[in-house]
């Protein structure tokens, strides 16, 4: 047994927000920029912006419930879109909890660890926490991700009062930071060579689904884009498997 794996949990709670300082948590905080001075744009309280961060926490489904409000969208709608669009969380959750659970860990703290999972704190639970003793794992990863939270939260807090103080035009080219967060984070899961033809295909089908499709361009540029792929991805197996 090495020192680090009698360490107290404080101390690997510690080494859990360390992490905060890494690219993927910054260009999450750079996007959480553009997020509150959407807020803005759209007449959304610095409250309310302030919520959407800590409760929904997923940015997707912070810039739906946005763009539908501001739709004028009745509220049941808005919560069966961002509900939809966070199931992708549930895979996700699925993996982490075994990953950080240890003998003895309490259902309410997984509880409390898989309610902020991001695809930012994910990709940091796979390349860290297996590294990590199994019983400091809730401590590292939860102080990690709902530090993640925290620190976001308050930085909607600056920048939207921030925003009011720069001409329009650097408050609309704010909100660009979250395609490019966006664009970065789905880079930064691509594990497979269908990965990279899937983000590819649908990026670049997305100018022709916005001419035909309307609305449902980026629905209809995912789904065409992902199904490309895997057939691209299938065929390209079969091939390297008869050679």
């Amino acid at each position: 047994m090495t020192s680090d794996d009698t360490a107290p949990n404080w101390v690997w709670a510690w080494r859990g927000i360390a992490h905060l300082a890494s690219v993927h948590s910054l260009v999450l905080m750079g996007a959480q920029v553009g997020f509150a001075a959407l807020c803005r744009d759209f007449g959304v309280t610095l409250g309310e912006a302030v919520v959407l961060t800590l409760f929904v926490w997923a940015l997707p489904s912070q810039v739906t419930y946005i763009g539908l409000a501001a739709a004028g969208v009745s509220f049941i709608p808005i919560a069966l879109a961002v509900s939809l669009s966070a199931l992708r969380f549930l895979p996700m959750a699925m993996t982490l909890t075994p990953m950080v659970r240890a003998p003895g860990t309490s259902k309410l703290a997984l509880y409390g660890v898989v309610s902020f999972v991001t695809i930012t704190s994910w990709v940091f639970a796979v390349a860290h926490v297996p590294s990590v003793p199994r019983e400091r794992r809730v401590a590292f990863f939860g102080a990690f991700s709902l530090g993640l939270a925290v620190v976001n939260a308050v930085i909607v807090v600056i920048a939207y009062v921030a925003v009011a103080t720069v001409p329009p035009v650097i408050s609309m080219l704010l909100t660009f930071l979250i395609p490019v967060y966006f664009l970065l984070a789905l880079t930064a899961a691509v594990k497979e060579v269908t990965d990279g033809l899937a983000l590819m295909a649908g990026m670049l089908g997305l100018p022709l689904a916005a001419m035909f499709a309307g609305e449902l361009d980026v629905l209809v540029a995912g789904v065409l884009g992902g199904t490309l792929a895997y057939v691209a991805g299938r065929v390209w197996r079969q091939r390297k498997g008869r050679t």
